[in-house]
């Protein structure tokens, strides 16, 4: 409701500077841009004061742009709604498109929190969330330009709040709806914590991994997180003296399949994050398509960037294989990518770290109710494992069905072989 009061206030304010001459405009249009990015995104100065500059400053500047014609829709239609649907649902798309996107701010992210009121995005994802904010938002705003108590109103207002809502709690509380589609699998999360990264060498993690699984039987998968092994070469899995322990354990437990969170380079200094599937049979790499921008990646046009983007990996042998989509930390807030991906899936492994977030409970709690999000659309269950952040096991309504709290845990997920409506609609785009 808070939110929906937010986008009321933006319809307000749109229509009380339409008259005002074009700078004055600009500044109130760019101000309201810093208010909503600052109060999603101040957890980002408690990381770093001028990298949260950046981003809020740089993503204000972008929020501006489809304000600023939305604007010039009304004052040329006047008409406000139609306008700012338009421009701001193909804004939030295409913000995904390109090197420096921050779709973190989309507007139907904010429902993670009430994942159970917004069971529809298995429909229309979360773009269909923020379509849903922005008529609330806008007939909360004629509702308080006119009377409250006028019927039409009233109950507009009343059925675009209710209506949605009480089919997601219908949806949710519906304990059959996936019944039918169930497999289930056993996985090993490995989960070490900071100090067993830190100054480690890649041997003495995986010796520190072979010696803790000792006393447990692995799974079908073994999980670790994002970057469990860093700056591998290319043919490590060869002869390379780290790989000794892998062969070990996949030697005592043949029918296991390990799925590392690698950072890869070759031979010319190019450096991959990458997740690797890795059993008996040989290895499968898939590299991390989304990066966050500037920190991990930057277009050649503006300096040297750390990660090299790659499109050429094994991601459809991977799914063809076994069924799981594995993705990496960042690109699990991309709604469309994420779908389109996932389709012909059973689930989602997802390797995260989220040590940069500087132990903010805020940046925490928002990744992880995004990643909710990301179950509900696909209707599928998400396996987060994270360095310094909250790994679980989220089911296909985005129920946190398992905390994991322990360095390793063997979990029960639940798959699902069946695309949800959102899948097949991205999958055609």
């Amino acid at each position: 409701m808070l939110f929906i009061a937010s986008v009321s206030i933006l319809f307000y304010i749109l229509d009380r500077i339409k008259g005002e001459d074009t700078t004055s405009q600009l500044y109130k249009l760019f101000s309201v841009a810093l208010v909503l990015n600052f109060s999603v995104s101040f957890w980002l100065f408690g990381i770093s004061w001028w990298e949260g500059l950046l981003a809020v400053g740089a993503n204000s500047i972008v929020m501006s742009i489809p304000l600023i014609l939305i604007l010039i829709l009304y004052q040329k239609t006047k008409n406000i709604l139609f306008p700012f649907i338009i421009c701001w649902v193909i804004f939030e798309f295409l913000h995904t498109k390109w090197d420096f996107s921050w779709p973190w701010l989309t507007f139907g992210h904010v429902m993670g929190n009430q994942y159970y009121l917004v069971q529809w995005y298995s429909v229309g994802g979360v773009y269909s969330g923020s379509l849903w904010l922005i008529i609330t938002g806008y007939l909360l705003f004629k509702a308080l330009q006119t009377s409250f108590s006028e019927k039409r109103i009233a109950i507009k207002f009343g059925v675009s709040v209710v209506g949605p809502l009480l089919l997601s709690l219908t949806l949710f509380f519906n304990e059959n709806e996936l019944e039918d589609k169930r497999t289930e699998i056993k996985v090993t999360v490995y989960n070490p914590s900071l100090i067993d990264f830190k100054g480690n060498s890649n041997y003495t993690r995986l010796k520190n991994l072979h010696k803790d699984l000792a006393q447990t039987k692995p799974g079908k998968f073994l999980i670790t997180p994002e970057i469990f092994l860093s700056k591998s070469n290319y043919g490590f899995w060869a002869d390379d003296y780290e790989s000794v322990h892998i062969k070990d354990i996949l030697e005592e437990n043949p029918e296991t399949t390990m799925v590392l969170g690698t950072e890869l380079e070759n031979n010319l200094s190019q450096k991959f994050n990458t997740v690797i599937f890795v059993n008996k049979k040989g290895a499968l790499t898939r590299t991390k398509k989304k990066y966050i921008p500037l920190r991990e990646f930057t277009p050649a046009y503006l300096g040297k960037t750390y990660y090299t983007k790659n499109i050429r990996d094994k991601q459809s042998e991977i799914v063809s294989a076994y069924k799981i989509l594995p993705i990496v930390c960042y690109e699990s807030v991309f709604s469309d990518f994420v779908a389109k991906n996932a389709i012909n899936t059973q689930g989602i492994f997802l390797l995260a770290s989220e040590n940069f977030m500087n132990n903010s409970y805020f940046g925490k709690t928002q990744y992880l109710n995004i990643v909710r999000l990301r179950a509900i659309e696909n209707k599928t269950s998400i396996l987060k494992c994270s360095t310094d952040g909250i790994s679980c096991v989220i089911d296909g309504k985005g129920n946190i069905a398992k905390r994991i709290n322990t360095k390793i845990s063997n979990v029960t997920m639940q798959l699902n072989d069946k695309s949800s409506v959102y899948q097949k609609i991205i999958s055609q785009l």
